[in-house]
């Protein structure tokens, strides 16, 4: 058997799977029924289109025959040359005035480092136009609704705005990924709120900690409101640090609403310490806890083992090394019997891992740990524990 009588199937998944853009229509040119199916629809459901360099520019030359045809968009830039944001914002707006698109799925991402005082106005606006499907109202076939967003990795100041019209347009919203790198957030607790009483099919939320209110938790436990909700991932920064808690009775009637949810909580190094205790609560069903602080964690490794003994999986500790800490580590193994994932950015004495071990042996039949008994040379790796949601 020859490359050309492979079968369509197998040829189309080579393409999207392994070939990028412009490999696919070098490929193309193999030979008739590899052209055949470079034109294939099934090719074009799933796309990335990579602006890293000017010469890029020629991919927007797809967008004609195929653009239509885009169920699942990631689109991946350096953001500090002007070239490739240009590009990238022809892309998002070119789709937002597509009236028979397809798009379900849209992920964008930065790649390198924000021009000084760069706050991304353009990629608000086209956020907004590509959200706002009323835009296309007199289109003969009405766009497919987005059902997943991530942004988490798009480091621009949005606003209200850019949600209210997501969520206005698009109520069959599964999952939304807001948590950039952008120092303070302006998306409000009564823009969540909208967003939640519109989309009643919301699966995943990765959302920061002052976007939340009683309101919008309550809102989840609506009884007209199917029980879809099966993972909240929350920041808590400095901007936290005059953020009304938020009540154990608005985390119950959420969690009894929901059966299947789990919750992530971050605790970056900017939260204020003394808020740490105070947000965590034993009504939250806490599955991984990340306590990023670099300050000593003793009493908030109790806290833990108290509040989540029964839904922990993962920790991430990043703290000081001292002794004090090893009593509270073991306290805490003891307890989490679903513990399966443990990293910790400080050196420990030998006893206590081999404890830790002991008690978590699934720690040491996966790897899924980072346990340290002397400081190495070269800084640790960090961020492999972010593999899961």
């Amino acid at each position: 058997m020859d490359w050309s009588s492979l079968p369509e199937h197998i040829v189309i998944q080579i393409m999207s799977k392994l070939l990028q853009l412009t490999d696919r229509y070098h490929a193309s040119l193999t030979c008739k029924a590899w052209n055949n199916c470079f034109h294939s629809s099934c090719l074009w459901h799933t796309v990335v289109f990579k602006f890293l360099s000017e010469r890029n520019q020629a991919l927007l030359g797809s967008l004609n025959e195929y653009g239509h045809f885009f169920k699942h968009l990631t689109v991946v830039l350096d953001q500090s040359e002007e070239h490739n944001r240009q590009n990238s914002i022809k892309l998002l707006k070119y789709l937002s005035l597509l009236p028979n698109r397809r798009l379900t799925t849209l992920t964008i991402i930065f790649t390198s480092k924000n021009p000084l005082f760069y706050a991304g106005t353009e990629f608000v606006q086209a956020l907004r136009e590509l959200f706002d499907t009323s835009l296309l109202k007199d289109a003969e076939e009405s766009p497919a609704q987005l059902t997943q967003i991530s942004l988490e990795h798009l480091d621009v100041a949005y606003d209200d705005t850019v949600f209210d019209y997501l969520s206005e347009n698009n109520p069959k919203l599964q999952m939304l990924n807001i948590q950039n790198h952008v120092l303070v957030c302006k998306v409000t607790c009564d823009c969540m709120l909208r967003l939640v009483q519109r989309c009643h099919y919301l699966q995943e939320l990765h959302l920061f900690y002052s976007c939340l209110s009683d309101k919008v938790l309550f809102a989840f436990a609506e009884s007209n409101r199917p029980p879809t909700m099966k993972r909240l991932s929350l920041k808590c920064r400095i901007e936290d640090k005059y953020h009304s808690d938020l009540s154990p009775e608005a985390w119950s009637a959420f969690r009894q609403a929901h059966p299947q949810l789990e919750v992530k909580l971050v605790f970056d190094h900017t939260c204020p310490k003394d808020r740490v205790l105070e947000i965590m609560q034993p009504e939250i069903p806490v599955a991984h806890l990340h306590l990023d602080t670099f300050t000593m964690l003793n009493d908030e490794v109790i806290q833990t083992a108290k509040y989540y003994s029964d839904t922990l999986q993962s920790l991430v500790l990043r703290t000081v090394s001292s002794n004090s800490l090893h009593e509270p580590l073991v306290y805490m193994a003891t307890h989490c019997k679903k513990l399966g994932k443990l990293y910790v950015y400080c050196v420990l004495e030998p006893w206590v891992i081999e404890k830790l071990f002991e008690l978590c042996p699934k720690l040491k039949e996966t790897g899924n740990y980072i346990l340290k008994d002397k400081k190495e040379p070269e800084p640790w790796v960090v961020g492999i524990e972010d593999d899961y949601w």
